[in-house]
């Protein structure tokens, strides 16, 4: 074995441990802080998701083009199937990452508030009917829960997300109880 090829075994075998450890960690400092604030009118804003999701979808993607190249430049069939399902993986989870950054979010327009979750359908609510928001604080993120005045819970979001401060805001100048929670161990 030439030395390039020495070389190029240890940059293949290194390189998806490497991006997926350096991508935990700018996901993990991502999620710890609060979302940026980009409302311009604290009665009429979105809270989008975090661009760590985007972070995920681009690990994925490169991934894939690593799992490529070990496949071009390996001799065997079996390694060379194995990595053309985990190219299918990696472009299916970072998909799946992107359409998450793209479909959940909460809109807020005067006194309504309409929670799209990844799945199913929007559901509109008036911030007249809610009683309080609580202010879950995790090991990694906080969570932000919203109640009716019987209890129900009507949606959650992630204090990460954009303008999740702004919510907070929101819901104390519409005379919603806000309660911080502490969930860390």
């Amino acid at each position: 074995m030439s030395v390039s090829e020495q070389i190029i075994t240890v940059v293949q075998s290194g390189g998806i441990p490497f991006l997926a450890i350096m991508t935990f960690l700018a996901v993990i400092s991502t999620m710890k802080a609060p979302g940026k604030e980009t409302a311009t009118d604290e009665n009429s804003f979105n809270m989008t998701e975090s661009s760590f999701w985007l972070m995920i979808s681009a690990y994925f993607v490169v991934a894939a083009g690593l799992f490529y190249w070990l496949s071009i430049t390996n001799s065997s069939e079996s390694k060379v199937a194995s990595n053309y399902v985990m190219i299918v993986v990696c472009i299916i989870v970072g998909l799946f990452s992107l359409f998450v950054y793209f479909k959940r979010k909460l809109i807020v327009k005067g006194d309504e508030l309409t929670y799209c979750p990844i799945f199913g359908k929007s559901e509109t609510h008036n911030v007249k009917t809610m009683s309080r928001l609580d202010v879950i604080q995790k090991d990694y993120f906080e969570e932000l829960a919203a109640y009716n005045k019987s209890g129900k819970l009507l949606f959650k979001v992630q204090g990460y997300m954009t303008n999740s401060e702004v919510l907070v805001k929101y819901m104390r100048a519409h005379r919603v109880r806000v309660v911080k929670k502490n969930m860390e161990r």
